[in-house]
């Protein structure tokens, strides 16, 4: 059981976390967790009126920036041998009070939303052994939704950091006393969405 109390209001704040694993041999694992987890400095998004983003930080002050609050489920299942290792791993995510500022296209002023998101995946590894080198491979399917105040509909939007896959690979060359490294990323992309009002014209 985990608390914080922010020196400037000194409120305590309670994140119980809970995690088990089974094992019913030497080769194979089942995990659970489980927990709340609060936190008071974060990353918000300044969107402009073209709608371009930019993140800023900020100390939370549960006034004018809530404290950001979340909790995470995670079940996985991995197999590990001696020059073999695979797991996977299902995860679930829940955060609510995510603060962004907006361009008011009307007035130019600043308006703060405070928003809400969803993420669920899973997550796939891979590691083995050939003699004395090493070689990692990683796949994460996911999606990112989010909903802020100022949606037409109350209904949940792909977020625009979702990124529905995203594939990693790395490996070890050992030619002792020489090692060789080697690594690539692929990502699918970030969703990219434009808004366009009839009477006017973005250039």
């Amino acid at each position: 059981l985990r608390v914080d109390f922010p020196l400037y209001n000194f409120k305590p704040f309670f994140q119980p976390r809970i995690n088990a694993t089974i094992k019913p041999n030497d080769t194979w694992r089942l995990n659970f967790a489980w927990g709340m987890y609060n936190q008071f400095v974060s990353e918000n998004a300044l969107q402009d009126i073209v709608w371009n983003y930019m993140h800023i930080w900020n100390v939370c002050d549960d006034e004018l920036i809530p404290y950001l609050y979340s909790q995470h489920y995670v079940t996985g299942l991995s197999f590990n041998k001696k020059n073999f290792k695979f797991s996977i791993e299902g995860f679930y995510k829940k955060t609510d009070n995510i603060s962004l500022f907006m361009t008011n296209f009307e007035t130019d002023d600043t308006d703060i939303y405070i928003g809400k998101s969803k993420n669920i995946g899973l997550d796939f590894y891979l590691k083995t052994s050939l003699k004395k080198h090493e070689f990692w491979i990683a796949y994460t399917l996911s999606q990112t939704l989010e909903y802020f105040t100022y949606f037409e509909e109350p209904v949940y939007g792909l977020a625009p950091h979702n990124q529905t896959h995203e594939l990693k690979a790395a490996g070890i060359l050992n030619f002792s006393p020489f090692f060789v490294s080697i690594n690539y990323v692929y990502g699918s992309g970030l969703e990219f969405s434009r808004f366009f009002n009839e009477e006017e014209e973005i250039i």
